[in-house]
């Protein structure tokens, strides 16, 4: 019955799309029950409401896993000696995962560098879709992701989301080698960074609409006391105001990259006012 087959109805976990079911390790028999629809039986606007939570959820797993293995990778290598060997011996146990050169003997998989762990069937999933989907160079698909807080765990623990997220992981460690951390690091020489990377990472709303402070006392515990302007002209989003970090492009992308170079999640009042 298609009146039965809308997005709530998915998002409740009444029935999940074919894509949802093809893992390399079988699902938990409470999945069992669950109706399998293909995308031919769901009308169309139902299906792209569906098409797009897929991506959201898919980009947000991705994205939460990769900046969980970044923290734990960056604060390894503020303790090392060798930080070339360490981001090389990064690469290279990615590149073996990825390309399937981990011995089939091995069970598991565990990651020193980036403190995970990898069963054999999430291994053989990664290399087979990472080879013969994400390498070829296709687009972006997240039809695996399931609707239902039923598939929550499964969701982040599938094969595909694992392949994305090694394959930013081996992105992010080849700019890191060649010399993109310290070019980043670079961008805390300029005040009005500061105070963007302050808002960004939640501190300055945590002060103003949590601890009361004024501007002037933000831009002193932030050690730039001149600053102030900036402060208040963003924390009201003054568009028109030259001192809104949101009216400098330049400053914005900036941002985006530092966090996207330490693993660093915006703070969600910060990005709704970048829309």
């Amino acid at each position: 019955m298609v009146g039965s087959r809308t997005f709530e109805n998915w998002k409740k976990g009444e029935f999940a799309l074919p894509e949802t079911f093809l893992r390399n390790d079988s699902y938990p028999n409470e999945f069992n029950n669950i109706p399998s629809v293909p995308e031919k039986d769901i009308a169309k606007i139902e299906l792209q409401k569906i098409r797009q939570y897929q991506n959201q959820q898919g980009l947000l797993i991705r994205g939460r896993l990769s900046r969980i293995a970044k923290s734990f990778f960056l604060k390894r290598l503020g303790r090392t000696v060798n930080q070339t060997f360490l981001i090389q011996r990064g690469i290279n146990d990615l590149e073996c995962i990825l390309l399937g050169e981990i011995s089939k003997k091995k069970l598991k998989y565990e990651s020193k560098v980036f403190n995970f762990t990898l069963d054999r069937a999430l291994l053989n999933g990664i290399t087979t879709f990472y080879i013969d989907f994400i390498e070829v160079g296709n687009k972006d698909s997240y039809k695996y992701i399931g609707g239902s807080p039923f598939f929550d765990e499964l969701n982040s623990s599938a094969f595909q989301t694992w392949a994305y997220t090694l394959y930013d992981l081996l992105k992010w460690l080849k700019d890191l080698d060649s010399g993109k951390l310290d070019e980043v690091n670079r961008y805390k020489k300029k005040k009005n960074f500061l105070v963007a990377l302050a808002f960004a990472d939640g501190r300055i709303y945590q002060w103003i609409d949590e601890g009361k402070m004024s501007s002037r006392e933000c831009a002193r515990k932030l050690k730039l006391p001149t600053m102030h302007p900036y402060v208040t002209h963003t924390h009201d989003n003054k568009r028109d105001s030259e001192k809104c970090i949101y009216t400098n492009r330049k400053l914005i992308r900036s941002l985006k990259e530092y966090c996207e170079v330490l693993g660093l999640e915006m703070d969600s009042r910060f990005l709704r006012k970048l829309d």
